[in-house]
């Protein structure tokens, strides 16, 4: 799909559902903030982000299950909410021995992530007011530090961004969307020219830094 005409998020992405909760729990939940784009145009060669890399622990997108996430880490539980294509699933942890405060959200899209809820997006912000919660505990500090690929994540600076990936491929406000398209064949079920992989990062920027980073990966026919 051409460039100029971005590339649907609704298949694709994590959403913070306001619907139906699957399962009413004792507590309040706290979703992942909705996408800033609600399509993304491709403009990277490579890959950005594959890994969400956690102390030694290591998330790769599309690879590693919430279930493998809750249990290495010992706490959080997963929630769930939504209908349909934006529905999803996702482990809240907060990070309150950082200054300024973040909180981190592990996502499954419940129709991209499949039964396995597998992890295909990473949502996480600066806050000064951000506590843990019963939905939303502390990372534990072995757990950290936490970033994509060891390189991005809050706090990083802007001119970093541009000398690893360029210019943005579109803008909104303070966001900057940087993505790639490719193909891979997999299991070779999607033919003839296989699956459409589409992988990238949007960060909100401001006072020359990142405060605020949302990443996913999706593979579709």
């Amino acid at each position: 799909m051409a460039a100029s005409q971005g590339f649907p998020l609704r298949r694709l992405l994590l959403a913070a559902a306001a619907c139906s909760a699957f399962s009413i729990p004792m507590y309040a939940v706290t979703p992942p903030p909705p996408s800033p784009f609600d399509s993304v145009d491709e403009t990277l060669h490579s890959k950005p982000v594959t890994q969400l890399v956690m102390g030694r622990f290591v998330v790769s997108l599309e690879v590693t299950g919430l279930t493998k996430v809750q249990k290495t880490i010992g706490i959080g539980s997963v929630e769930y909410q939504g209908d349909g294509a934006d529905a999803a699933s996702w482990l809240c942890y907060t990070l309150d021995s950082s200054a300024p405060r973040q909180r981190l959200w592990i996502v499954s899209n419940a129709e991209m992530g499949g039964p396995e809820r597998l992890v295909d997006g990473v949502r996480a912000q600066y806050g000064n007011r951000i506590d843990a919660s019963p939905d939303c505990p502390s990372l534990p500090k072995r757990f950290q530090p936490v970033s994509l690929n060891r390189e991005l994540w809050l706090g990083t600076v802007e001119t970093s961004i541009r000398s690893k990936f360029g210019s943005p491929s579109k803008t909104i406000g303070n966001w900057e969307q940087f993505y790639y398209l490719g193909k891979t064949r997999g299991d070779g079920k999607c033919a003839p020219d296989g699956y459409d992989v589409i992988n990238g990062f949007s960060v909100k920027i401001e006072e020359g830094v990142v405060k605020d980073v949302e990443a996913t990966q999706v593979t579709s026919c």
